[in-house]
């Protein structure tokens, strides 16, 4: 019964990493896209800087945190 019951928790535990090793990932993804937004914007980049926006409408959000 008591390996079970570990055997769940250790279970719980992977899940959890993974769930946590996924955000740190998004949220990566986004600092980077937010760090690469001004530069495609002022390169004359308009329709790579667009797809973005319209795919991560967070790094409007990003970017306000940083520049603010």
């Amino acid at each position: 019964m008591l390996k079970k019951e570990e055997e769940m928790l250790l279970a719980v535990k992977e899940r959890q990493a993974k769930v946590k090793l996924m955000i740190m990932t998004w949220q990566f993804l986004v600092i980077a896209l937010g760090l690469l937004f001004p530069v495609l914007l002022s390169s004359g980049n308009v329709s790579v800087s667009a797809i973005i926006l319209l795919k991560y409408p967070s790094v409007l959000y990003n970017l306000d945190w940083m520049y603010s």
